[in-house]
This record gives structure tokens, sequence and C-alpha cells, in this order.
């Protein structure tokens, strides 16, 4: 143990500004913390669930209240339901008020919020996107829960759409899933 500006500083620990893990692979994707928002002499633990999933963050927060502003669009290319619903689904199943069928062709861009959690702690819930039935590739996103505790999962798709529904689906890993906000959106994308 030693000190620093006056304070004791245990051997294994590293200043923020210092710390920084790096991807394997690519090492110019990097992962930082900046611990100045924390108040003095306070810890704060992160516990991270035994699966794996999404830590939420500010920029979900941030999705979640634009969503749920109806006045960004007009209902025919976004919906937004806010009543709590539930699954027990390990299958991918509709969630609930969640489909919209667009009025034209082309390529669309296609984004589906929701606020999740899992009555099982550690388990996840996932959300996908669908079209005509078919699950839309690369769509699939996990949130893994602590217990009861409300994560936003965003997911976007870039489709070629002639027709049919477009859906956000949601299944459990175990126990119940639960979602308030939620909402879908499509627009046009210009080739």
């Amino acid at each position: 143990m030693g000190y620093k500006n006056g304070f004791p500083v245990d051997s294994s620990d590293f200043e923020d500004e210092r710390f920084k893990i790096k991807d394997d692979i690519d090492p110019s994707k990097a992962l930082r913390f900046d611990l100045s928002g924390i108040s003095h002499a306070t810890t704060v633990v992160i516990k991270i669930p035994p699966t794996g999933g999404t830590i939420c963050t500010e920029e979900v927060e941030k999705v979640a209240r634009i969503a749920a502003d109806s006045s960004l669009s007009s209902p025919t290319d976004l919906i937004i339901a806010e009543n709590l619903v539930t699954t027990t689904s390990t299958s991918d199943t509709l969630l609930s008020s969640m489909a919209i069928t667009p009025t034209t062709t082309g390529t669309l861009r296609i984004r589906g919020y929701a606020l999740v959690a899992c009555t099982t702690n550690g388990g996840t819930v996932t959300v996908s996107l669908y079209v005509q039935g078919v699950k839309v590739a690369n769509t699939s996103q996990a949130a893994a829960t602590a217990g009861s505790r409300y994560c936003g999962v965003v997911v976007t798709a870039k489709i070629p759409y002639t027709t049919g529904a477009v859906e956000l689906r949601w299944k459990v890993s175990a126990g119940t899933g639960r979602a308030l906000g939620r909402s879908l959106e499509w627009e046009k994308v210009n080739s």
C-alpha cells in the first residue's frame, strides 16, 4: 500500500487515464473509463452477469427518450407502445404491437427499440427484426439483466423492401421477460 496525493493507493489500483483495454485483433479499438463523475471517497461496483449481453449506456437512454417522443415522425412510419407486456417464450414471438407495414418499396432503414428485463437473475432477453416472417440477419441483440432491472435494446437494419410486415420479436433464455417502452420505425433511404 502506498500513497498518492495524500490518498492511500493499493498496488492493484490503476489511474483511469492510464488504464486501457485494446482489442486483440485490431488494437485501434479501445475501451477507457472516466471516473470523474463519481463522488469523492466513493467506490462504484459494476457487476457483470454470468452470461453474455449488452451493458446499457446513456446513449441507450437517449434513444429511449427519442423513441418515446411521438412527435418525431408521422404515425405511418413510427409505432410506439408503453404498456407492460410479458413473455415466457424461448422462441422468437411478436413483441406486442410491434408490427408495421411500410407504404413504399426500395431500400429502407428499420429501427426497433425495447426497454426489457428478465425476472431470472442472469437471464437474457433477445430482440430481433423480422420481415415477412423471416429474421433479418445480424439483428438479434441480447440484454443480460440482473433480476428485474430494465435495459434498453436497439436493433437496426438497412434492407431492400418490397412487401410484408416488419416486426419486432423477442424471447427469453429463462423465466419471464418484460418490456415497457418499445418502438418500431422505418424510413426510405435514397439510393
